[in-house]
C-alpha cells in the first residue's frame, strides 16, 4: 500500500478454531529499502459490531502485529493513515 512516500504490506493470516471462531492475525511490514515502519502511521481495525481499535506504530519498529476473532461472515476493516494519506481494505470472513 502506498502512503505517500512510504510503502507498507499488510498481511492478514487467517486460522479457524475448534469452536467456530476465525483467528485474524494482521501484520504490518514496511517495503522496499525501509528497515522500520514510517512514524505515525496510525492503523484502525474497525469490526462491524463493537468498537474500533486503533494502534500507532512505534518509532524505528521493524513491524506490527495484533490479533483479532470474529466469526462466519463478519466484516472488518483496516484502516491505515500515514500523514494526510488514509487508505481503507474491507474484508469479511
Amino acid at each position: 500500500i502506498n502512503l505517500g512516500t512510504d510503502r507498507v504490506a499488510p498481511i492478514i493470516d487467517i486460522k479457524e478454531s475448534e469452536n467456530q471462531e476465525v483467528s485474524v492475525i494482521l501484520q504490518v511490514h514496511p517495503l522496499g529499502t525501509q528497515t522500520h515502519l514510517p512514524d505515525n502511521l496510525k492503523f484502525t481495525v474497525i469490526p462491524e459490531s463493537g468498537e474500533p481499535d486503533e494502534y500507532l506504530a512505534k518509532s524505528h519498529h521493524p513491524a506490527f502485529e495484533t490479533e483479532w476473532f470474529f466469526t462466519h461472515g463478519e466484516q472488518f476493516s483496516v484502516k491505515m493513515e500515514l500523514n494526510d494519506v488514509t487508505v481503507t481494505e474491507d474484508f469479511v470472513i
